[in-house]
């Protein structure tokens, strides 16, 4: 996914460098050898300065999001767990949880996700800080019988 977004942002930057800054036929200074416009100049660097913006802030984020985790803390097989709550399908161990975490609590978690495992096993979370505890999970409502 970032890389489509990188090269989305490399044609914006390639669009705005190409676009709008050459004279076409029979406009004004479209005279062989002309200099660009101060106009055309500040454009340029406009459109450089939000593409470079752009890809900055893509990988800031990217880089941000592998190295947190947001979820509830769970008892697993081999103690303390966390399931994400964007999706309720990711689960991970804890390695190196302070001792303050407690089952049952909603935290955000800093450190390193670990290697990717074959599906059915639970992927390890080495957890650096605890960036955030926002209390006791919420409860999830029981299933509709109807």
């Amino acid at each position: 996914m970032p890389r489509r977004l990188v090269a989305l942002a490399l044609s914006l930057l390639f669009i705005s460098l190409t676009s709008g800054c050459v004279p076409g036929p029979g406009s004004p200074g479209s005279s062989s050898g002309s200099l660009p416009t101060k106009g055309d100049v500040i454009a340029a660097g406009i459109g450089v300065a939000a593409v470079v913006a752009t890809i900055t802030t893509v990988v800031a984020v990217d880089i941000h999001n592998k190295h947190t985790v947001k979820g509830c803390l769970v008892n697993g097989p081999n103690g303390l767990q966390i399931q994400e709550t964007q999706d309720n399908k990711n689960v991970y161990s804890l390695e190196g949880a302070p001792p303050n975490l407690k089952l049952g609590d909603l935290v955000r978690l800093h450190g390193n996700r670990g290697p990717k495992v074959k599906k059915g096993e639970v992927r390890t979370f080495k957890v650096v800080e605890i960036k955030k505890n926002y209390g006791a999970c919420p409860a999830t409502p029981p299933p509709n019988s109807h």
